[in-house]
């Protein structure tokens, strides 16, 4: 059994056509974590997506044993 917080952060810029938010989990004990930064760019109807899940802690922790699975996504929604 483990003790895990999880946070999430968001901030919109440009009369809110640009987003940048984050998501974290964190496994207290080990100290392992996951965090899942974005950029959100909205424009009329489209959205170009940046997206990252980046894993970290010892090869014991929860989190960290998917260390070498870290990914980087990109995305485009069209909505009409």
């Amino acid at each position: 059994m483990s003790t895990n917080i999880t946070a999430a952060f968001s901030k919109k810029f440009l009369r809110d056509e640009l987003e940048l938010m984050a998501a974290v989990m964190w496994e207290v004990e080990s100290g392992a974590c996951l965090v899942m930064p974005s950029l959100i760019c909205t424009k009329n109807d489209m959205a170009v997506e940046l997206f990252a899940g980046i894993f970290a802690g010892g090869a014991e922790a929860f989190f960290g044993q998917f260390h070498d699975n870290s990914f980087v996504k990109a995305g485009i929604k069209y909505t009409f």
